[in-house]
């Protein structure tokens, strides 16, 4: 209830006074005004209590949602150094796969290469062995030969 209402409710009181019978009707309704005062302050005091509290409430709702953006961005940074290292490694992985399957290739090109070189070396080495039984036969055959003819020479050597 505003003061203006207040007032000319109070005026109203007061010439209802002048009537007869009235006073009855005057502490009635003077009664009813201070309780309409009374519970206009206790509204007073709980609407200030209320927008206290409404102040608290959204001065630790703002602090709150700034706690929040602070952990959100901070586990936003964690986020991309996480994935920045994690693309790191894995850029680190495929330099080494690559380096040792190029390893592996030049290592395989090396294996064929002795294979090569070893089936050579042993062409060439049998190839030695049979020209080695050629000439040990051929020498053998010459050793018989010139001991056949030693001994032909001592029987026609007179003792």
């Amino acid at each position: 209830m505003d003061h203006a209402k207040l007032i000319a409710t109070a005026q109203d009181l007061l010439r209802q006074l002048q009537e007869p019978g009235t006073l009855q009707r005057f502490e009635t309704s003077l009664a009813a005004l201070a309780e309409l005062l009374r519970r206009e302050g206790d509204l007073a005091r709980h609407l200030i209590r209320v927008e206290h509290d409404v102040k608290r409430a959204e001065a630790e709702s703002a602090s709150r949602v700034e706690k929040c953006q602070q952990r959100e961005l901070i586990a936003q940074r964690q986020h991309q150094e996480a994935t920045d290292l994690r693309n790191r490694e894995l850029t680190a992985l495929d330099e080494r796969i690559t380096a040792l399957k190029t390893d592996i290739a030049a290592l395989t090109e090396e294996r064929q290469g002795a294979r090569r070189a070893i089936e050579v070396a042993q062409a060439e080495h049998h190839d030695v062995l049979a020209g080695l039984a050629v000439e040990h036969r051929a020498a053998t055959q010459a050793l018989e030969a010139t001991r056949a003819s030693l001994a032909k020479l001592r029987e026609a050597i007179p003792a």
